[in-house]
């Protein structure tokens, strides 16, 4: 394990940040290339640099609503649930493997593969993809520690373990294949980088078999077949008429229903999309793929509003947190509506001892009324604490002859008020802690070398995740104070969520969790 970790900050801080210039070509993958790749696009696009970061700029103004890219499904890299394993890859890998690793494959497979094969947008797009990344996952073990959010620094630790495994068991699996495996051999280097490009740019959704061009033809064939069979006298027009229909219901509900119904997912790698960065404004942007066109669809945000030309054309990756927006996508949202902090059962139960000491007695309560979990979670959010950290401050701050075994008390404004400030003064211990830890591992991380990017990315985490913090315990005050003014309890203010937006003619798709 020793010998893992130092493998790791060997490897990690050889990582250095870069999307690469705008050559040529990337200004022009919105322009020839798009054309000639039959995209769709609502007004002219470019690639465009907003602030050091690559993004999408409208040329022309854009309608809030518009269905703004389109792009064929062949232009896309995908794999499917069920997909059996390719010729090319490790049988034992693909089998073992979730999806955003069997998508990797598929990207080291095609930058790895016949050069004349692919199209001029696919070489582009290929060579547009960022050279590496900063997130947490390429970061050294002191830069992790600025976070100061232990839920965030074990994802990261886990996240490594298992991609470095996984990377072990595709070079041992590859090594009997041969020339077969192309692509299958990379460096642990080049393997992080397919799996970072899948995990920051890939979506998911509903998989339908079946095409538009394909169900036409099985419908001509159903009509063509139930003709014959009328005209040859083997059977009614009715009988004919009837095999017709069951055709027909046969693939619409193959393509429409049990795509919605069943389990089955497309994963996928699309060039044009994958290129639109996010903002929580955009949160009922859609992505779909569009049966009927047999595209995939990016459409913006109907009630955001429009955007101007010169400005950046963005979407939603859906409601994300910090943790999982800096994880993945390398980037912290300031001010994010979907910003939460988390607490394991234990850490909440000495946070809030340390705010409101409570009778250590009273753990019993918990494990009475069956809500003690060893790997229970509370969670906070601008709305307050979760109703698993109401219930448990309940428990455990009600006075004994309230409570009865196992039962909680039965709703006296009195405990609830109580409950809320203490939680109040949870959230501000805990918003005084990270910022003090943060602080002092800044403090020691700038003078031992780490990146000032990095330094800079901790440090706005951080600071959302006090805001957040702060705002939660100012919502559970306010809730007191009203409560006990109005003698009845006060319902929470409800956290953002996803607003769903209009339906397209399609099914919906989302960034991959």
């Amino acid at each position: 394990q020793e010998m893992m970790n130092h493998k790791h900050v060997a490897i990690l801080c050889a990582f250095t940040p870069s999307v690469g210039a705008l050559t040529v070509a990337t200004r022009s993958f919105f322009g020839t290339l798009a054309r000639e790749s039959n995209v769709e696009l609502a007004s002219p696009l470019a690639v465009a640099d907003f602030s050091g970061v690559r993004g999408v700029k409208a040329e022309q103004s854009l309608k809030a609503g518009a269905r703004v890219i389109a792009v064929p499904s062949s232009e896309a890299l995908q794999v499917t649930s069920g997909q059996p394993c390719p010729p090319w890859a490790p049988d034992s890998v693909w089998r073992s493997s979730k999806q955003d690793v069997r998508l990797a494959l598929v990207l080291l497979h095609a930058v790895h593969g016949d050069a004349g094969s692919e199209t001029d947008a696919r070489r582009s797009w290929l060579g547009m993809l960022p050279t590496s990344f900063d997130t947490p996952v390429f970061w050294s073990e002191e830069e992790l520690s600025l976070l100061a959010y232990p839920p965030l620094q074990r994802a990261v630790e886990a996240q490594r373990v298992a991609w470095t495994e996984k990377h072990a068991q595709l070079i041992e699996a590859s090594k009997p294949m041969g020339a077969v495996a192309e692509g299958m051999s990379p460096t642990l280097e080049r393997f992080l980088w397919a799996l970072a490009c899948v995990r920051s740019r890939a979506f998911s959704g509903p998989y339908s078999s079946g095409t538009l061009k394909g169900a036409a033809q099985q419908i001509a064939f159903g009509g063509t077949l139930a003709t014959l069979y009328a005209l040859s006298g083997v059977g009614s027009s009715e009988q004919a008429l009837n095999g017709f229909l069951a055709v027909l219901i046969s693939v619409i509900a193959s393509d429409f229903l049990f795509a919605r119904l069943s389990p089955a997912k497309r994963y996928v790698l699309c060039p044009w999309i994958d290129l639109l960065n996010h903002h929580s404004s955009q949160s009922a942007s859609q992505l779909s793929y569009e049966y009927f066109t047999d595209t995939f669809a990016a459409t913006l945000d109907p009630t955001a509003t429009d955007v101007r030309a010169g400005e950046q054309v963005r979407i939603s990756y859906g409601p994300r947190s910090n943790e999982q927006l800096l994880q993945y996508y390398g980037f912290v949202e300031p001010a994010n509506p979907h910003e939460s902090y988390e607490l394991r059962q234990d850490d909440f139960l000495l946070a809030l001892a340390a705010a409101i000491p409570y009778e250590p007695t009273n753990i019993r309560r918990l494990v009475d009324a069956a809500i003690a979990q060893p790997d229970g979670k509370v969670s906070f959010s601008s709305a307050g604490a979760d109703a698993r950290g109401m219930q448990m401050t309940r428990l455990l701050l009600a006075d004994d002859g309230i409570v009865e075994q196992g039962r909680e008390p039965c709703g006296r404004l009195a405990d609830e008020v109580a409950a809320l400030r203490a939680l109040a003064l949870l959230a501000e211990g805990q918003r005084s802690a990270i910022s003090a830890i943060s602080a002092a591992a800044e403090t020691a991380a700038s003078s031992s070398g780490c990146r000032p990017s990095v330094l800079q990315t901790a440090s706005a985490f951080v600071s959302d995740k006090a805001r957040m913090l702060g705002d939660a315990a100012a919502e559970m005050r306010r809730r007191a104070d009203e409560s006990e003014r109005l003698g009845s309890l006060v319902p929470s203010e409800p956290a953002a969520s996803e607003s769903k937006g209009r339906s397209l003619p399609g099914l919906g798709l989302t960034r991959i969790d």
